[in-house]
This record gives structure tokens, C-alpha cells and sequence, in this order.
């Protein structure tokens, strides 16, 4: 005997007897929240950073060189200017910008109905967007100060020779090929020689470049080449290169790519003409001056039945040695 067949089948995930048989099933929350992923901030941790106290500005006095003569017999070194050093003296200063902040408001009704906690989530996302502004304005400061041509702190030339940020204008160093490369090992190699030529220390020196360059570089430069020994620097393997004629490479998304234009109340010292290719530095080239870190409040507005919350820091960037910075680029290439 044949099984009977049922020719009504209730179910229960149907909305009004029509449509997909799982439409009213829940869709299970996972518990976990995905964020996007936090730009690297480089900048703060490869610079100076000084914790000050109540002003406007701060200023960094900075002391010039002595010059050197030979003695001629019998002659007082008090006699004249032949022998003295008059030492040049001069100064940085740095000014505090404004209060630079990142603020959402979260409305009550949102709040409510979520099935999710976003609040702490929020918070973070607040404080990285302050972290990636500061990367590239530090950038920005960095590139315009070499490419303007804004000369020494000094004005004899004992002290002037040395004082000088370096620019370099490499040919096909924009591009990520085998030429494109080699130009930019040059470069590298460029850098390296102009910091030895103005006495920088190579002990805390890095060279910034973009994400294409970093992996483009492991797939054709001679850094990794293991004939003349790799010694741990890295492997397209573990897709790392670490250092190269004494700097640790670094890939940063904040190098700036054209004309950058300072925004509503920022300070024109993080403008710059153009984009730069990398950019080679010594720790003690650029400063912060901090004068409140960052903090986070919240707000509960009743009137506005829901909460504000800002993220905000008080802080200036200044460039303290200009001889610790080289400028890479390629003048043939069109600014975005």
C-alpha cells in the first residue's frame, strides 16, 4: 500500500502563506562586530615627542658650529678675529595648533533597538582618525619643508653646509618595475650618502615608502638578494623587507600623493606643492610638542535624546633638524 501524501504542509517561516519558506527565521547574531582595519601610525613613534606645559608656542634654541685657524707665532688668540669662534646661535619654535577632535553623535533610539554594543567601538575609531591626521600632517610638514627650498637655520656657511634638508629627483622612481626599483634603491643609496656628507647619526634612521614600492621592492630589488647574503632581512615569503644602506624601511599610506591643502583652521606648515615618491628621515628631523594627549568625553543631551562623544588632542608639529630629512620624487611625474 502506498504512503499517503500530504498535500498541506504548514510552515512556520512563511509570511502569509507566500513567498520563501525561511522568511520570518531569525538570522542569528554572531557576537562579533567587524571593524575596518587601523591605518599604521608611524610618524609618532619615528619622531620626537615632547610633553609642554602652558603656551602658545615653544621654541628650541639651537647652537652652531666653530671655526678653526692656525696659530702664527708670538700672536695673542685675543688679538682680532683670526682666531676666535663666533659661535651662531639661533632657535626652532614650534606653536600648538588648535584643539584638533573626531565626534559622532549616538541617538537614543539607536541605542535601544541595536542588538549590538558599538560604544567602545566608536571610541577607538574616534582616536584613530586623530592618529591618522597627525601621520599626515607630519608628512606633509616633512615633504614641504624640503621641496620649498626653506634653507638653513644658519646664516654663515660654516653652519649653513650641514643645515639643509636634501631633495632628491629621480627619474622613474614612481613606478613599481624592475627600473622603477632600481631607481628607487638609487635613491636610497642617495639619501644614505647625503646624511653621512651632513653628519646625521644612521643609528634611528627610516625610509618611508608606499605599499605598492614595499612589495614591488622585494619582487625586483637586490635587497633580499641571497648570493650577497639576505642575513634576516626579510623574504617575499613572509612578505617583509626590513632594512636597506642602513635605514629600516617602513610602508605608510600617508605619504602625501599631490598638492596637499591645509583644512578649515589648520596650520599652512602641513601644506606642500606636490606628492612625493619616499621619504628618508632621522628621528630628531620633526617634533611634537603635546600639551594635552588624547581624551574622549561623552555627552548625554536630554534635549537631543542622545549622546556626543568627542576625541581630541592639543598638540603642534615642527620641523627641529632639517639635515635629518631627503625628499624622494620624480619631477616628470603629473600631481594628482
Amino acid at each position: 500500500m502506498a504512503a499517503p501524501t500530504v498535500d498541506v504542509v504548514t510552515q512556520p517561516g512563511v509570511r502569509q502563506l507566500q513567498g520563501n519558506e525561511d522568511q520570518l527565521y531569525l538570522t542569528m547574531f554572531s557576537g562579533e562586530v567587524l571593524n575596518v582595519f587601523r591605518d599604521k601610525n608611524l610618524m609618532m613613534q619615528k619622531s620626537r615627542v615632547m610633553n609642554v606645559g602652558p603656551g602658545k608656542d615653544f621654541q628650541f634654541p639651537k647652537i652652531g658650529q666653530a671655526d678653526t685657524a692656525y696659530h702664527v707665532k708670538g700672536q695673542s688668540i685675543l688679538d682680532g678675529t683670526a682666531y676666535l669662534s663666533d659661535i651662531e646661535h639661533t632657535d626652532t619654535v614650534i606653536p600648538v595648533d588648535k584643539i584638533l577632535l573626531s565626534s559622532i553623535f549616538v541617538d537614543n533610539w539607536d541605542d535601544i533597538v541595536k542588538h549590538y554594543e558599538t560604544r567602545s567601538e566608536y571610541a577607538t575609531q574616534l582616536g584613530a582618525a586623530l592618529a591618522r591626521k597627525m601621520d599626515k600632517q607630519l608628512f606633509a610638514l616633512a615633504a614641504n619643508h624640503a621641496l620649498s627650498d626653506v634653507g638653513s637655520d644658519f646664516d654663515s656657511a660654516i653652519n649653513a653646509d650641514k643645515t639643509n634638508s636634501q631633495k632628491i629627483d629621480k627619474l622613474n622612481v614612481n613606478e613599481t618595475t624592475t627600473l622603477g626599483m632600481q631607481a628607487l634603491e638609487d635613491s636610497m643609496v642617495e639619501a644614505a650618502a647625503g646624511f653621512a656628507a651632513r653628519d646625521v647619526p644612521m643609528d634611528d634612521v627610516c625610509f618611508f615608502i608606499r605599499p605598492d614600492q614595499y612589495y614591488a621592492l622585494q619582487k625586483y630589488g637586490a635587497l633580499l638578494n641571497t648570493d650577497f647574503g639576505n642575513a634576516g632581512n626579510g623574504s617575499q615569503a613572509n612578505g617583509a623587507i626590513f632594512k636597506g644602506y642602513g635605514f629600516n624601511i617602513e610602508w605608510t599610506n600617508h605619504l602625501p600623493q599631490g598638492a596637499v591643502v591645509p583644512g578649515t583652521g589648520e596650520s599652512s606648515a602641513y601644506a606642500t606643492g606636490r606628492g612625493i615618491t619616499a621619504l628618508a628621515m632621522e628621528r630628531g628631523a620633526v617634533g611634537t610638542v603635546m600639551r594635552q594627549g588624547v581624551q574622549t568625553e561623552t555627552d548625554y543631551q536630554v534635549e537631543r535624546q542622545g549622546t556626543l562623544l568627542v576625541s581630541k588632542i592639543v598638540c603642534g608639529h615642527g620641523v627641529l633638524r632639517p639635515e635629518c630629512l631627503a625628499t624622494i620624487y620624480d619631477s616628470n611625474v603629473a600631481q594628482a
